[in-house]
Order: structure tokens, then C-alpha cells, then sequence
């Protein structure tokens, strides 16, 4: 393409890498927040106007003056009209909430981070509307919060929490965070204007989408524009329809849908003639905006006919907005057909096309010689389904879209390959910070895992399957069929905590150099059995070992033990193993407890 970038390819971000642009900052940022906290505002306003742009540094030194003169944070202060007794209970829980992110021990800010949504969920409570002074307080918190807080974990966990609050008030910090240097919190903004509209965030996408580089954000950057109405890109949108990655060509269907130019519609035509289902889907969908054209009301009637269920279910309510006895009657095979779900659709679509209630359409289709009594229920799902639809009417300030979750450019799948010395990855809760072992096994190499979210930590990208976050380092992307496959831990390697280093087991089979210890870190040790499992000369001693550890390490041999057993099934050291066992589950069970016990109190109120 030559007049057109599109620009696919990688994660870097804009403007240079964003963990290289975070890093020098984060000292003068960490001291901007700690200013801010102790009431220093001056101090504070020093290091916002070095870590933002200009054009944010009015709005910034705005909120400044707002979190001096009401001091908020670190706690809300109420106007005059109220008292705080006269406070809804839930604007002041969600204070303290805002007033943690502050405050907060690490922990605390994880906690609320790490599932935020039902922390901040009067935003869309009545109790907002009646405490607007206090909501606009908030609001001007999470906006400095946004400029200053150097975690982007936490602040990418905040900002997911309130992307699908319907609150307008909101879109001021979403708007705010498109301009963030952080990859990750760029990647969460953006997605709340795929579906939202709002004036604020025209002119910071159309930056986006000129400067961006990165694929995950850039899709939902056109997505985003798409959904506000601006087409000062179109030409661009244009070409990514052939693009190589399918999620951009439906992308790029949708926007151009819902632009609708004219000139559109021969794309919107060549696309439903697609091989992948996605695109055929999108593109039956876009065509419902041509309700005059011959071409788009022959192209989805045929679509009826579509071999992927709900690609032709699409087809029957993109059909909705053409007039025709053809389309009746088209309809209206599919409410006699033999799938279930598109019955419910054909006889949704059909009783509202006859603008009649569902007793008159049941009477009248009773006289079709095609009605059977299966039929029955398939209408009777609709009546509930048209009631769903009535109490979600569709809000005129969202859009149909869905942002997309991860990188386009990557396959479905990835497998794990680790170092070449290691059989297994480490598991991590999040990217960089590793789980603890009494919690998770490390996950051996080989396994296929279909991929999640995506995460950029110092530099690398980081993904997310099963639980476990992998750096990018550690997997291989892959095309796959089959659903992941996890390859069982045959206890050659697992992980242990250093205080396990003291066990005299360990030492005893370390001395015998049946281990040996590698992936050491100041949380975690990795331990590898170096002892060949049909050798009979060191079976004595990890039984022992087994039996009698009182540590973690002990019973990580679990595997290892079960394997040997299968070897050496008739040696005599296992008469007791219903007792070991037994044992082992006990210390197991003691183990767990004692890790629950150690995890802050906040995390079970």
C-alpha cells in the first residue's frame, strides 16, 4: 500500500517503547504522588507538568486545585448542601475505595485493581445522580490518578472495571488515558469508545490512529472512530479490507457499515462472498444499511441459505430493513425450517415485519399446512427473547462493537517451550510477579494453550492461558485445530520457596546429587530430580524424603513418588504408603491453611 499504513506488526507502542519511556519517569512520578498525598500540592504540580502534555496540564492543575480545596484524596469532602451522615453508604464505600488507590499498601491497591468492577459500581447507581458534587470528585481523582500513577498494572485493573460503566461522567478519564505512554493502559481506553460514544475522545483517537503502531490497539482504534462517527480516516479503513488478518477485515467491515458512504457497499457485497464465516457475518450485517439496493437484498437472501448458523441468522435481521413479498416469504420458510435457533430469529423478524402480537402470528401460522407442534417452542423462546430485547433497549450513546482482546496478528494458540535446560515455565499471577508454588505447579513444556490477554512487563509482551501468565520469551504461537492440551507434570521439576533451602531432606538428596537447583530467584526455587527413576539405589531415600518433610518440598515429590512406584511396584518400601499418603495430605491440607492465613484480611471481607 502506498498511500496507506496500516501498520499490523508490533508492540512497541508509539513514541519509542513503552517500558523505556516509563521507567525514567517513575521516580519522579512515585515523589509527584506522595506530594500530592501529604497536601504538597505545589510540589505536586512540578512533577504532573514534567509527566503529561500540555494539553492536559489545565485540566491536570484543575483537579490539583479541586484535591486541595477539598481535600480529596485522600478523603472526600462534602459540599456544603450535604453532610456526611447524608451520604448514600455506597458514595462513601466507594470513596474510601478511591482514597485506597492512594493510600493503600500494595496489596490493598492490588485487591481493588485486580477486580475493580464491583468497587466502583455506583457509577451507575441511582446514588450518582443524587450525589453529583461528590461523583464529580471522584471523577477528578481517577483523572489525576490516571496522569500520575506509575503501576500500570493496577491502573489498566482500574480503568477495566469501569470501561463498561455507562456513567458519561467517565469518558473524561478513558479520554485522558488514550494519551497515556503505557502500551497496556492505552489498550484498555481505547476499548471503552469502541462502544461508547463521546465528543472528548474524537480528537485523542484520531491522534491514536495516526500515531499508534501498536495491532491490538490500533484495530479497536478504528473500531472506536468508527463508533463516534468520524471518517476522516475512511481511505485507510478502506484498505485494511485487504488486510491478511481476518479480525481487521471485520473490523473494517463494521466501521464502514455504520459510515455508510455509498461507495462502501460493492466492498460490503464482495465481502459476504468470503470464505471465513467472520467476514461473512460482518458484511451481511453492514448490508442491512442499503435497504434500496437489489444487489444487498439478493446477496442476503441468499445468505439464508449459509451453511454456519449464525451467519445466516445474521442475514435474517439484516433483512428487516428491506421491503418485498420475496422477503416474506423468505422469512418465513425459515420459521418452518428444521434449526431451532433460526426459528427464533424468523419468527421474531417475521411477526415484526406484520406488526401483529404473538397470539394473532401463532393463529395464523397454525393454518400453514407446514406447522408442527416442535415449532412451539421455538416461539415461545422468541416471546421471551423479544421481552430481553425490550428491557435492554439499546442506549443511543453506545454502539454494536465489540473491541478486540488481544494482538490480530497472532494465532489462536500457543505452546509452551521455556528454556532448552527446562521441562517446564514457571507460573506467574501476573506478569513479572511469579505465583506462590503452594498455589500452582510450574506448567510443563509442550503444552498447547489457547491464548488470553495480553500484557507488556519491562519491555516484553506477556500472555495469559490457563490461569498462568507467560512471557513471550517462554511460547510459540501456532495454528491449531484442536482444542489446548496440557501436558501432565511428571515431577521432574517444580518450584519451592527459599525457606525450603533448610529442609535436610532436600540437603540430604542434593548431597547425593539426585537434584539439583536452577530458576532461582529471592521468591522462588526451581528444583530439577536429576536421579534416573529406574534406578533402585536412591528409592529408599526419597520415600523417606517423602514421608517425613514437613516442607513444601516434600510434598512437591508427589509425582515423583507415584511414577517410581509404577517402576518399582513390588519393592517392599511402599507397604506403608496409605500411611504416607494419608500423611501427605494432612501436611497439604496444614500447608494450605497456613498460605490462606498469610494473605491479607481484606481479601476475604
Amino acid at each position: 500500500m502506498s498511500n496507506v499504513d496500516v501498520r499490523e506488526t508490533t508492540h512497541d507502542g508509539r513514541r519509542g517503547g513503552d517500558a523505556a519511556r516509563l521507567q525514567p519517569a517513575r521516580s519522579r512520578i512515585h515523589a509527584g504522588r506522595a506530594n500530592l498525598v501529604a497536601g504538597q500540592s505545589g510540589a505536586s504540580e512540578g512533577s504532573l507538568m514534567h509527566a503529561t502534555d500540555s494539553r492536559l496540564a489545565a485540566v491536570v492543575l484543575t483537579v490539583l486545585v479541586l484535591a486541595t480545596v477539598s481535600a480529596f484524596p485522600p478523603t472526600i469532602a462534602c459540599p456544603r448542601a450535604y453532610t456526611e451522615s447524608q451520604l448514600s453508604s455506597n458514595v462513601r464505600q466507594m470513596a474510601e475505595k478511591v482514597d485506597m488507590l492512594w493510600n493503600g499498601t500494595e496489596d490493598e491497591r492490588l485487591w481493588i485493581a485486580e477486580d475493580s468492577s464491583p468497587h466502583f459500581r455506583v457509577f451507575d447507581m441511582e446514588e450518582a445522580a443524587q450525589a453529583p458534587e461528590e461523583i464529580d470528585a471522584l471523577v477528578a481523582s481517577l483523572r489525576l490518578f490516571v496522569q500520575i500513577e506509575p503501576d500500570d498494572w493496577i491502573l489498566t485493573g482500574v480503568l477495566r472495571g469501569l470501561a463498561w460503566m455507562g456513567n458519561p461522567k467517565l469518558n473524561a478519564v478513558f479520554a485522558d488515558a488514550l494519551e497515556h505512554p503505557s502500551r497496556n493502559v492505552r489498550a484498555v481506553a481505547v476499548q471503552r469508545f469502541v462502544r461508547v460514544k463521546s465528543t472528548e475522545a474524537v480528537s485523542p483517537l484520531e491522534r491514536m490512529w495516526s500515531e499508534e503502531i501498536d495491532a491490538e490497539i490500533r484495530i479497536n482504534t478504528m473500531l472506536a472512530l468508527g463508533c463516534q462517527g468520524s471518517d476522516r480516516f475512511a481511505r485507510q479503513f478502506i484498505a485494511a479490507l485487504d488486510s491478511p488478518h481476518d479480525p481487521w477485515i471485520e473490523a473494517a467491515i463494521q466501521v464502514l457499515g455504520k459510515l455508510a458512504p455509498m461507495d462502501n457497499e460493492l466492498r460490503m457485497l464482495r465481502a459476504a462472498r468470503s470464505e471465513e464465516a467472520s467476514i461473512r457475518g460482518e458484511a451481511f450485517a453492514a448490508l442491512g444499511r442499503w435497504p434500496d439496493s437489489e444487489r444487498a437484498k439478493r446477496t442476503l437472501l441468499e445468505g439464508l441459505q449459509d451453511d454456519v448458523s449464525w451467519v445466516s441468522d445474521v442475514a435474517i435481521n439484516a433483512l428487516d430493513s428491506f421491503e418485498g413479498d420475496e422477503v416474506d416469504a423468505a422469512i418465513l420458510g425459515r420459521v418452518f425450517g428444521d434449526n431451532p435457533w433460526l426459528r427464533t430469529t424468523a419468527f421474531m423478524a417475521y411477526r415484526a415485519r406484520l406488526g401483529i402480537d404473538h397470539e394473532a402470528l401463532i393463529e395464523r401460522l397454525e393454518r400453514d399446512e407446514r406447522f408442527r407442534d416442535e415449532n412451539l417452542e421455538s416461539y415461545e423462546n422468541a416471546v421471551d427473547w423479544e421481552k430481553l430485547a425490550a428491557d435492554w433497549e439499546r442506549d443511543p450513546n453506545t454502539c454494536p462493537f465489540y473491541p478486540v482482546e488481544r494482538d490480530p496478528t497472532k494465532s489462536d494458540y500457543l505452546r509452551l517451550v521455556g528454556n532448552e535446560s527446562e521441562e517446564s515455565v514457571r507460573c506467574h499471577v501476573r506478569p513479572g510477579a511469579a505465583q506462590r508454588p503452594i498455589f500452582a505447579d510450574r506448567t510443563p513444556t509442550g503444552s498447547l494453550i489457547s491464548v488470553g490477554d495480553s500484557f507488556e512487563h519491562e519491555g516484553e509482551m506477556w500472555w495469559v492461558g490457563r490461569g498462568c501468565w507467560f512471557p513471550e520469551s517462554a511460547v510459540e504461537f501456532v495454528d491449531a485445530a484442536a482444542p489446548d492440551s496440557y501436558v501432565e507434570p511428571d515431577g521432574v521439576e517444580f518450584d519451592i520457596a527459599p525457606t525450603d533451602l533448610t529442609d535436610p531432606w532436600l540437603t540430604a538428596l542434593l548431597d547425593a546429587e539426585a537434584l539439583e537447583l536452577f530458576d532461582r530467584t529471592d521468591r522462588l526455587v526451581g528444583v530439577r530430580i536429576l536421579a534416573d527413576p529406574a534406578a533402585g539405589e536412591i528409592l529408599e531415600l526419597f520415600v523417606a524424603a517423602y514421608k517425613n518433610s514437613e516442607t513444601l518440598f516434600g510434598l512437591r515429590l508427589e509425582s515423583w513418588i507415584k511414577r517410581l512406584r509404577e517402576i518399582h511396584h513390588d519393592d517392599s518400601v511402599w507397604q506403608s504408603l496409605d500411611d504416607i499418603d494419608q500423611h501427605s495430605r494432612e501436611r497439604w491440607r496444614r500447608l494450605l491453611e497456613d498460605a490462606q492465613a498469610a494473605l491479607p484480611a481484606y481479601r476475604v471481607r
